[in-house]
């Protein structure tokens, strides 16, 4: 299921408070509902782009709002890009002040969510925002209810994303009304630099 416009709106809070320009990574944009948020509110010197790894939804959020859509005009500009590659491809360091992610972590292999942590963390400015959605009691849930090679790799999962909302989470808000109810969580790495998942 898309993400709701609540949880869309949850995940952007923090960049729509914020004031001044602004750069923002959005990754695993799926079908745009985190995307329509974000070209809602753009602002006239903000960058965005939007990473999204499948071709069949790099597709649909080119048309549906880079081509002719709410970011056209800033993507004619430069200011929006559509990026249909895998995040870890993006280059440089400390690049956004904001990451938003709807990648399912919890359906990862851990060596890929140790890369894909690492890589947020690179590429997140010293101060930056990032956010991320989990579905409510997702990690519990799925402890509990496989066996064998699965269990084992949501529990390491569940162990290292645990870890990091532990150290790093700055706020998180539950959304009843998303199907199923979901988290979205707001993380700051203090230095920008840390690199452990």
């Amino acid at each position: 299921m898309p993400s709701s416009r609540g949880l869309a709106r949850a995940l952007v809070a923090p960049y729509a408070k914020h004031d001044g320009p602004a750069r923002v990574l959005e990754v695993g944009a799926g079908t745009g509902p985190v995307t329509a948020e974000l070209a809602r509110i753009i602002g006239p010197q903000d960058e965005i782009d939007v990473c999204e790894i499948d071709d069949h939804f790099a597709a649909v959020l080119h048309e549906k709002y880079f081509k002719s859509g709410p970011l056209a005009d800033a993507a004619r500009a430069g200011r929006a890009r559509l990026l249909n590659q895998p995040m870890q491809a993006i280059e440089g360091e400390d690049r956004y002040d904001f990451i938003i992610s709807g990648l399912p972590l919890n359906g990862f292999e851990p060596p890929l969510v140790t890369d894909i942590l690492a890589c947020i963390q690179r590429l997140l400015k010293p101060g930056g925002t990032y956010s991320y959605f989990e579905y409510a009691a997702a990690r519990r849930l799925l402890r509990w209810s496989i066996n064998g090679k699965t269990r084992r790799r949501v529990t390491q999962v569940s162990s290292m994303v645990g870890a990091l909302i532990g150290k790093h989470e700055i706020d998180r808000q539950l959304i009843f009304v998303n199907v199923p109810p979901a988290y979205a969580r707001h993380l700051r790495f203090e230095d920008g630099k840390q690199r452990e998942a």
